[in-house]
């Protein structure tokens, strides 16, 4: 295969574009910024129902759980008390399960349903026109999902499965939207890259200068786009805050249905500012039978990426991280609620540590990144590492809680803000520093390839956890068992981040100089 053949087309192809990008061959200063907005604002249309959603639909359908569940032993659908250990909910109309085992479940169908049509998408998304298009439509129909959210107040069986129902398909459709938003950081940096080497302030043989700039361009984009996503999720729960005042009993489900309607509107706005690439050459290649596109891509990925050791050794341990956190943050959601209790107005303050911890953790990263790289040597697969290491400790401290004689490991309330934050501290950071270090560790223009590839590789087995962990706490209803299995699995994530040499997988991929 020619790795050097340019796959994914970067030229700008919408002529109706009021701001002419098709004319551009290299974006100016201007156009960077531009994109840099409309990441920012479609990443906020993300975010505020994300966190609505997931914070208060999630919080809605455990309380109605214990409204309509039983305890271990009781009759069915007498009610758990606030202060049960375990609860146990109907389950597909047939038995009853743990609660905590009901979510992981649902968790379970959202990213194995996801991950097949990930592939299906990733697989022929690259041979499509308007992909910044399908990504604002896909951002509209999330939104327009938590429109009907403020009418679900019912705490019957009916309610508790059409609000399940509706968190399984938002979700998916949230995963899906994340197929095409990898592709704008890896874009910015190409064309970053292009403008700097035709720009009269420096030569254009000056390889070092302009992959760093390529990097440091990608980290703005990468922070800006991480920042979006908080702050839609910090406006949504200071939203929610105020109206507790007013309804605490459902300001969540009002606060969700409204986010909806934030969503849609300002997609609308951030469709013209976000970049534009065009479908993929196929240079005479037949792209017609689209059932076999999909298999056809991922099977050539699967063969070209054994080219690449390094970069497969930096995504396996990310898609190894994704899934961990994934299962870990739902055993310290469930152990939150039933160790706390909290009110809705105690939860939101509990969710807003994330975001908040977030955007200030990615803006202050964003600055001290090229200082502490220069004075100490710190690379981008160094603060990976520290991420890593960061989320298994936290890992390990839940574990602690196994024993029952122990008065800590996720059982005093501190320890939840506390953990929430560093977990969120680590998440920033890893999350902005994937997507410009994996980036740089392919050649360029397979970069829908690629990060397609690593959102189909996460959904494929993130729901491994899920299953795995759904059995252990319906038998043993010890909810913090999951702990020591993420512990152990993010450690294997630290040790082989710490194995990949990125310096030989940036000339692997055909970089002349690393930029960092």
């Amino acid at each position: 295969m020619d790795t050097k053949r340019r796959d994914v087309g970067v030229n700008v192809r919408d002529p109706s574009d009021d701001m002419v990008e098709h004319l551009v061959s290299t974006p100016t200063s201007k156009h960077l910024r531009r994109y840099e907005t409309g990441y920012f604002l479609s990443t906020f249309a993300l975010g505020a129902p994300f966190a609505a959603f997931v914070t208060y639909v999630g919080f809605q359908i455990q309380n109605i759980g214990y409204v309509i569940g039983h305890a271990p032993g009781e009759a069915a659908q007498s009610g758990c008390l606030p202060t049960a250990v375990s609860c146990r909910v109907p389950f597909a109309g047939s038995g009853d399960v743990n609660l905590t085992s009901y979510i992981l479940y649902l968790n379970a169908i959202i990213y194995a349903v996801s991950g097949g049509l990930t592939l299906v998408i990733s697989g022929i998304g690259d041979y499509l026109n308007y992909q910044r298009e399908q990504y604002v439509v896909q951002l509209i129909i999330y939104g327009i999902l938590c429109l009907p959210i403020a009418g679900l107040m019912g705490t019957d069986l009916s309610t508790f499965n059409v609000l399940s129902g509706l968190y399984v398909v938002f979700n998916i459709i949230g995963f899906i939207a994340g197929a095409w938003m990898n592709i704008f950081v890896p874009f910015v940096m190409q064309r970053s890259q292009a403008t700097e080497s035709t720009s009269s302030h420096q030569p254009s043989d000056d390889s070092k200068y302009l992959a760093t700039k390529a990097i440091q361009d990608g980290m703005k984009m990468g922070v800006w786009g991480s920042n979006g996503l908080s702050a839609g999720q910090i406006v949504l729960f200071v939203v929610s805050l105020g109206l507790t005042f007013v309804s605490s009993l459902y300001a969540g489900l009002y606060t969700t249905t409204a986010a909806g309607a934030l969503c849609i509107i300002v997609s609308l706005i951030s469709w013209r500012l976000l970049p534009a690439p065009a479908a993929k050459e196929t240079r005479g290649e037949k792209t017609t039978n689209w059932l076999m596109l999909p298999l056809t891509t991922f099977s050539l990925l699967f063969r070209q990426i054994w080219q690449y050791p390094e970069s497969f050794k930096y995504l396996l341990a990310f898609t190894i991280y994704n899934d961990t956190v994934f299962a870990f943050s739902s055993v310290t959601g469930q152990l939150f609620n039933l160790n706390i209790r909290p009110s809705l107005r105690e939860f939101t303050y509990y969710s807003l540590v994330q975001p908040v911890s977030s955007i200030i953790t990615a803006t202050i990263f964003l600055y001290i990144r090229p200082t502490l790289k220069n004075r100490v040597g710190l690379t981008l697969r160094h603060w990976t590492i520290l991420s890593y290491g960061l989320t298994c400790f936290c890992a390990l401290w839940c574990a602690i809680g196994i024993s029952p004689s122990v008065s800590i490991g996720f059982k005093q309330r501190w320890e939840f803000y506390f953990f929430q934050a560093l977990q969120s501290i680590a998440a920033s950071i890893a999350n902005v520093a994937f997507k410009v270090l994996f980036a740089r560790l392919f050649p360029q223009g397979n970069e829908i390839k690629f990060f397609g590839f690593q959102l189909v590789l996460s959904l494929g087995t993130v729901w491994i956890p899920q299953i795995v962990n759904g059995p252990i706490v319906d038998a043993t209803n010890n909810l913090r068992l999951p702990a020591a299995i993420s512990s152990a699995l993010l450690l294997f994530c630290v040790v082989l981040t710490w194995l990949v040499d990125e310096g030989k997988g940036m000339q692997q991929a055909g970089y002349e100089s690393f930029g960092d």
